[in-house]
């Protein structure tokens, strides 16, 4: 027995495990500074045998790589959105975080009132 493949089998693709746009892995724990970018956290060794635990909601240390900053901790959910190209006007699927999608979502509602006007 042969199982037969829906022919928009093809047009399928598998989502990424990071924001299209900003290269934010889906499910990271960390925070954004005041230019919107993202740094991840980490816990910080408090003494011995005392770890500052790290969780969304909790203020925390971030950027353990660059700038190290005190930021609000969340955690980041990419899911896939429908968004119009601004060339094309056509639909297309994006793989994209909160932040991401709601900068997308702006753009395509000032271009719509533009076009309005």
């Amino acid at each position: 027995m042969t199982l037969e493949q829906p022919d928009q089998a093809d047009d399928i693709r598998p989502a990424p495990r990071r924001c299209e746009l900003c290269g934010v892995r889906n499910f990271a724990l960390g925070g954004r500074d005041s230019d919107g970018m993202f740094h991840p956290a980490y816990e910080v060794d408090a003494g011995p045998d005392v770890r500052v635990k790290v969780s969304p909601g909790r203020k925390g240390w971030c950027g353990k790589h660059g700038p190290q900053l005190f930021l609000k901790l969340f955690r980041v959910i990419c899911q896939t959105v429908e968004v119009r190209d601004r060339r094309t006007g056509e639909l297309e699927s994006r793989y994209l975080c909160q932040r991401c999608e709601t900068v997308v979502k702006a753009a395509g509602k000032a271009d719509d009132d533009a076009r309005a006007a």
